[in-house]
């Protein structure tokens, strides 16, 4: 098993997670359940993550695991790169990389003027039909339960607004 920078940031996370875990207990009897909770979790994600990607083992028995998304090929010409320099490449990734800049400046400005209630929603629908390159169904599943989910923590649970 060979690290590379991915399994050394997915180790330092389930390391990270374990000693959230460890302080977690000094804290109030009363406060400690949420971080207690919170990083356990986080530690057996992020433990299938780490055994998911470097382990072959279960690399062959985590076949769901498959990476899809904006930055997916970029292992491949980061690899790609190290043999041969190839400077539209470069090019391109910092243009992918603007343009999410970009993004999230629009959605910062948008939560100045318009209601998280909607700015999120929408955001997140062009954002991953754009960018992700997902069917419009699957866009507009996932902003309406992102949708849900804010109205119902922050506006039924927590009674706060913004």
């Amino acid at each position: 098993m060979k690290l590379k920078g991915k399994g050394i940031f997915e180790l330092a996370l389930v390391a990270f997670c374990v000693l959230f875990f460890i302080i977690s207990f000094d804290y109030n009897p009363r406060a400690r359940f949420a971080p207690a909770v919170f990083s356990a979790v986080l530690f057996l994600l992020a433990s299938v993550l780490f055994l998911g990607d470097n382990v072959p083992f279960f690399q062959k028995r985590f076949k769901f695991m498959n990476e899809k998304g904006f930055f997916t090929d970029v292992q491949k010409k980061e690899d790609d790169l190290s043999l041969k320099e190839n400077n539209s490449t470069v090019v391109n990734e910092n243009v992918k990389l603007i343009r999410i800049l970009l993004w999230l400046a629009g959605f910062i400005v948008a939560l100045r003027f318009i209601t998280y209630l909607i700015t999120v929603p929408v955001w997140l629908l062009f954002f991953t039909k754009i960018e992700g390159d997902r069917k419009w169904r699957e866009s507009t599943y996932m902003a309406l339960g992102m949708g849900i989910f804010d109205f119902v923590l922050f506006d039924l649970f927590l009674h706060v607004t913004f």
